[in-house]
């Protein structure tokens, strides 16, 4: 069981029938359907043989991989974790630890687009991690820690040297948190906005009025269309190019009342 409680996954959804499959492909089609029924259901609401229903298995084959529903809720919120700081870890270790504003903005895309991706066992990280026994809520509570220390670092290294406005570092870091953490509450894939879009957003919301990050004329083009390419924060958005990489996304308009808003590209829903 402990080699697929991490942050390892496969991006393959097995069949439901139980035929054919391997131990640790079960194991795994029964993590990923816990994940997306305690997300939408909640930990209560869902049982080991509704659960055992949805992975094509009797109840008794769960006790051989999970000793109790509780310890499949450990396993989901540990491996979010572990791929969380495993994935954000890296991003930044490609950056120079001298550039504060694009470790800054790495940070923000890797969280966003990290939660998006993984909206499940996000969710169930953020609404269920609470019915977790003591024991196990420790080893989980020490993973958020460890994440939480990355983003209080850099964020008190922004608000230093000017990416971030000169605000307390911890509620800077906990309120762009609570941004963050709240994504899979409200993302849904078939949206309009993309993860890269989102990100772009949040990178927008929290780095841009300090630190403003332009795109190229050509990838504006290409996201808003030519005769929507428009200023942001009053500024030219070919003015500068910035040189943080990134994903083309989403860019902030004007409004006619000149308050920023975000413009959405061609082919995304409201």
């Amino acid at each position: 069981m402990s080699s697929l409680i991490t942050a390892d996954r496969s991006g393959e959804r097995h069949a439901s029938s139980g035929r054919g499959r391997t131990g640790d492909q079960t194991l795994e089609l029964i993590l990923e359907k816990a994940e997306e029924m305690i997300h939408d259901k909640g930990f209560m609401a869902v049982s080991l043989r509704d659960l055992a229903n949805a992975v094509g298995v009797r109840a008794a084959s769960l006790y051989y991989h999970f000793p109790s529903k509780e310890d499949i809720l450990f396993a989901i919120t540990k491996r979010h974790m572990d791929g969380l700081l495993t994935a954000t870890r890296e991003a930044l270790g490609a950056v120079t630890p001298e550039d504060v504003a694009c470790r800054l903005e790495t940070l923000l895309r890797t969280a966003v687009t990290y939660h998006v991706e993984h909206r499940y066992p996000a969710g169930v990280m953020v609404n269920e991690a609470r019915n977790l026994k003591p024991e196990h809520h420790v080893v989980v509570r020490r993973l958020t820690k460890e994440y939480e220390a990355i983003f209080l670092e850099l964020v008190r290294a922004g608000t230093r040297s000017g990416p971030l406005p000169a605000t307390d570092h911890v509620m800077s870091a906990f309120a762009i948190l609570g941004a963050i953490t709240r994504l899979p509450i409200w993302y849904r894939p078939e949206g309009r906005l993309s993860p890269d879009q989102i990100a772009d957003s949040y990178v927008a919301l929290f780095l841009w009025p300090r630190q403003p990050a332009q795109l190229t004329e050509a990838a504006l083009h290409q996201i808003v269309g030519a005769d929507r390419v428009v200023s942001v924060f009053g500024r030219d958005p070919v003015e500068d190019i910035a040189e943080c990489p990134r994903e083309p996304g989403e860019v902030l308009s004007q409004d006619g009342e000149g308050s920023a808003r975000v413009a959405p590209g061609p082919g995304h829903r409201r």
